[in-house]
């Protein structure tokens, strides 16, 4: 039993680390797109996209899907590593504990 329990949490490990390294690559891409046109807003924007959506985007019309995109992008990989600490957190759990 715990082998197979270290085996999906290493799968899980795996497939959440590829996620968030697509993730940062998008999130850099989109990145590069605002720092170019030097859009700027603040980081209560990123948290809050309602607020982004009545002050930020408004602005910029034109660059609305890379702003989104590098938001969202930014949430999900904030939420990749959060799973990331959770299933270490777990495997050294189930080391030190299943011997």
């Amino acid at each position: 039993m715990p082998d197979i329990v270290t085996i999906i949490t290493l799968v899980a490990f795996g497939v959440i680390l590829i996620i968030n390294l697509f993730v940062r690559v998008r999130v850099l891409q989109n990145y590069r797109i605002l720092v170019k046109n030097q859009i700027e807003f603040d980081k209560e924007h990123m948290w809050d996209m309602s607020k982004l959506k009545a002050e930020i985007l408004p602005k910029y019309p034109k660059f609305e899907k890379n702003i989104v995109a590098f938001v969202r992008g930014i949430q999900i990989s904030r939420y990749c590593n959060f799973a990331l600490v959770i299933i270490v957190s777990v495997f050294v759990f189930l080391l030190m504990f299943n011997k």
